[in-house]
């Protein structure tokens, strides 16, 4: 009986962290900022015709956000790190994973889609390594093959 309450009050208590997080993600100025950064970043390179950019059209792009120039490659690498977090939480059983997926499905697997150039580009880099955001690479696949 005492597993079962351990169980359910730790399973409560992972559903309240993964919400918390939620909630700070639109809240906190840093993770909204990574957010509105990422976002505003992807429009440029659509509006350049620049789908999937490798490491290199990143590395040359010119972004601007909020009147100041900033690194296309950052941006991405910190979103990119951003999700790796979150589905490292979800395999170590830190965060729920379903109230991620219903949450962040659609936009977690896009974004990944949309820069698997820069992912590859990154494993085969001396920067970044052949192990490179496997684990969001890994919740990727499973949530693709998955209905909401």
């Amino acid at each position: 009986m005492s597993f079962l309450s351990f169980r359910h009050t730790r399973h409560a208590a992972v559903r309240s962290e993964t919400v918390s997080l939620i909630m700070r993600m639109t809240s906190d100025a840093h993770v909204s900022g990574m957010l509105d950064r990422f976002r505003s970043l992807r429009l440029s390179l659509e509006a350049q015709d620049r789908a999937n950019p490798s490491l290199d059209v990143l590395r040359r792009h010119t972004f601007v956000w909020s009147a100041a120039p900033w690194d296309s490659t950052r941006v991405v690498k910190d979103m990119f790190n951003f999700y790796e977090a979150m589905a490292l939480g979800v395999s170590a059983g830190w965060l729920d994973e379903a109230i991620l997926k219903s949450y962040w499905r659609s936009s977690y697997v896009l974004d990944f889609d949309d820069f698997r150039q820069y992912v590859d580009d990154m494993r085969s880099d001396e920067l970044g390594g052949p192990k490179l955001y496997l684990a969001y690479e890994a919740l990727v696949q499973k949530w693709r093959g998955e209905s909401t």
